[in-house]
């Protein structure tokens, strides 16, 4: 029978790898005034459980308009 010894350092490392080719991760900031109807479609496909991900997806392939 073993033992969980918890996360090791090797799967640190096998998933800080999995990442780094995996994932890009992209980070902006809103004006609040000048972006309100972007802030507000954000809002909007956050009350219908739709990620942030996903409304950007549907924004860039204009699959539809929330």
């Amino acid at each position: 029978m073993s033992t969980y010894t918890g996360y090791t350092r090797a799967r640190a490392e096998a998933n800080a790898k999995y990442n780094l080719k995996t994932y890009q991760q992209e980070m902006f900031k809103l004006r609040t005034d000048e972006d309100a109807e972007i802030v507000a479609s954000i809002e909007a496909a956050k009350a219908k459980g739709i990620s942030k991900r996903e409304w950007l997806r549907e924004l860039f392939y204009g699959q539809t308009k929330l």
